[in-house]
């Protein structure tokens, strides 16, 4: 799981570390690599470093799934953090820099994850993926649930991905699941690529419905 953002004149391409996953050790973590070439072409290997996501103040094994903003005030990374093998829950932490992370907010609910950042309404909101309840949850900054998208459910995964064209409506990015290769290759594959397209003249990409998800 990884992201790549521009930043300046350079990439950074922040990744998970499963790779490396063991399950005595499970040292699953996030790394940081920096490059001026254009990441987006071509096959590259970067070296990467570890990137220290703070877990202060909550029991943590592990952190995976990075999303890296910069804004004004510094940078705003979502992640989540695992309390165990597999219960986890998405953080935010917020700071003037990369190496100077501190928790800004902390979300619950089981299996919880996919931390994006998008920006709706001139705001900056948190948006994960809540497998048990079918539906994205929509957060403010300090991971309050504000709503859901109102969007189908097709998986859990991958993170909930908006992108805003100017020259037309939203699109939410996804997969449907749908196991392909066999019994090695099952959970994981993600299946087919899902698109969604926000309808003409709908009020914003947010409903608040409270806690209750429906299946659409």
């Amino acid at each position: 799981a990884a992201h790549l953002v521009r930043d300046g004149e350079r990439w950074r391409l922040a990744a998970s570390t499963w790779g490396d996953f063991d399950r005595e050790k499970r040292p699953v973590g996030v790394v940081l690599a920096e490059s001026s070439d254009d990441l987006t072409r071509g096959v590259h290997v970067v070296d990467g470093v570890p990137l220290s996501l703070p877990v202060e103040g909550f029991r943590s094994v592990g952190v995976w799934d990075p999303h890296l903003v910069r804004t004004d005030d510094g940078w705003l990374v979502g992640y989540v953090s695992a309390t165990k093998y597999f219960g986890f829950h998405p953080v935010l932490a917020a700071g003037p820099s990369l190496d100077a992370l501190a928790v800004r907010g902390v979300g619950t609910g089981p299996e919880t994850e996919g931390t994006t950042l998008a920006r709706l309404d001139s705001e900056w909101r948190v948006l994960a993926s809540d497998k048990r309840r079918r539906c994205y949850p929509v957060l403010d900054l300090d991971l309050h649930e504000l709503g859901t998208l109102d969007a189908a459910y097709p998986s859990n995964i991958p993170w909930p991905t908006l992108v805003a064209p100017s020259d037309g409506p939203s699109l939410l990015i996804g997969f449907n699941g749908t196991p392909y290769g066999g019994r090695l290759v099952g959970y994981g594959s993600h299946g087919d690529v899902v698109i969604q397209r926000a309808v003409a003249g709908a009020r914003s990409e947010e409903r608040r419905v409270g806690k209750e998800c429906r299946s659409r």
